[in-house]
């Protein structure tokens, strides 16, 4: 039997997918881009709570370091901004979370997404573990990458593995990449224990489910508990490729 909020994130995926379909019509492709980075944009205002901001722009560190431009910003609302005009800038210590958006994730696309993820990486988080309430999960900004469309997994696998074949360190790695009613990545611990390792998984239609569901646990770490949303969700279980 479907939980209900399964439901809800497969409906959610219906609506996504038509909001883009219907945006094909739109001929200039950078408002185009725009539109399907709202789409994705108003679904998480509509979903989490209003203390977390949702904008667009750069974020900095307190080295002075600045990312490349980011379309998605989850943001802690008692942390200040700066506006340049058009371009807002985020202190990287209030970025909850960062988000790209790609219409169609073929393996040039992905090699840019993951370009600006490793932008935020890079950046020093500059948070005092002693002043948060509760547990950091990484002393990098989570970061992931959303697309409507996307090529083959095999392709998609082997693209992935080849960006980050002289990376060391699974924190650089992108925290999750959904692309909707397909498939998803996201890091898991061997046996509940590190060392961490990258789960390739073919959700289908739950894609969007499992992508929500990582973003959240990464999120948490301003709030006095954990809620434990995978109780809701149920236990599911995806072929691996």
């Amino acid at each position: 039997m479907m939980r209900t909020l399964q439901r809800f994130f497969i409906d959610t995926s219906n609506i996504l997918e038509t909001e883009f379909n219907r945006s094909s019509s739109v001929k200039h492709t950078g408002l185009k881009g725009q539109d399907r980075e709202m789409f994705i944009q108003k679904f998480l205002e509509k979903t989490f709570p209003k203390k977390f901001v949702i904008g667009t722009g750069e974020i900095l560190d307190s080295n002075d370091n600045r990312s490349k431009q980011a379309d998605i910003v989850v943001y802690d609302e008692f942390m200040p901004t700066f506006d340049y005009g058009t371009t807002k800038h985020f202190l990287s210590g209030g970025v909850l979370a960062h988000i790209e958006v790609k219409s169609y994730l073929d393996s040039n696309e992905l090699v840019k997404a993951l370009d600006v993820t490793k932008s935020i990486k890079d950046l020093n988080r500059d948070i005092d573990s002693g002043l948060s309430v509760g547990p950091i999960m990484s002393t990098k900004i989570p970061s992931f990458i959303f697309a409507y469309k996307g090529i083959t997994k095999k392709n998609f696998k082997k693209t992935f593995t080849t960006y980050y074949k002289n990376e060391k360190n699974i924190d650089n790695y992108v925290d999750g990449v959904c692309v909707l009613n397909k498939y998803t990545t996201r890091n898991a611990f061997q046996n509940n224990k590190p060392p961490k390792k990258i789960a390739f998984l073919e959700t289908k239609e739950d894609s969007l489910m499992v992508f929500f569901e990582s973003l959240f646990s990464q999120m948490y770490k301003n709030w006095l508990g954990f809620p434990q949303l995978l109780k809701y969700l149920g236990n599911h279980t995806y072929k691996i490729f």
